[in-house]
């Protein structure tokens, strides 16, 4: 599991998710793809089965499957089963993060102003 895809899920959570044997499902029932798509947070005990049940989740709230997939080694064999199932891959996201100092202090852009926190504010939850 990547630290950073926790953090992402955790920054925006769905209305609705349910963990099913290492995979998170969600949903939100708006146009958002990742709130309503699988995050294989870990690898199930039966990949085949839980394809099967994950399906049959989004079926029952008439919306399509979306898997949120990190390419990495753990998410292989789940990339192969989606690729025998033909499973699309579309919207791919470009996932950029930096981390620096100039003499010692955090480097930000003029006019930007970095706030670290452990949870979102009530202003990004609002926006």
């Amino acid at each position: 599991m990547d630290a950073l895809e926790v953090l992402m899920n955790e920054s925006w959570p769905a209305p609705e998710a349910m963990d099913r044997d290492g995979w998170v499902l969600r949903s939100a029932s708006s146009v958002t793809q990742r709130a309503n798509s699988v995050w294989p947070r870990q690898a199930p005990a039966d990949l085949a089965v839980a394809l099967r049940d994950t399906v049959s989740w989004y079926a029952t709230r008439r919306q399509p499957v979306i898997f949120q997939v990190t390419h990495r080694p753990e998410n292989r064999a789940l990339e192969q089963l989606l690729d025998l199932q033909r499973y699309s891959r579309q919207s791919e996201t470009l996932i950029m993060t930096a981390v620096g100092s100039v003499n010692g202090a955090p480097a930000t852009p003029a006019g930007i102003t970095l706030t670290l926190s452990g949870a979102p504010s009530k202003e990004w939850i609002d926006l």
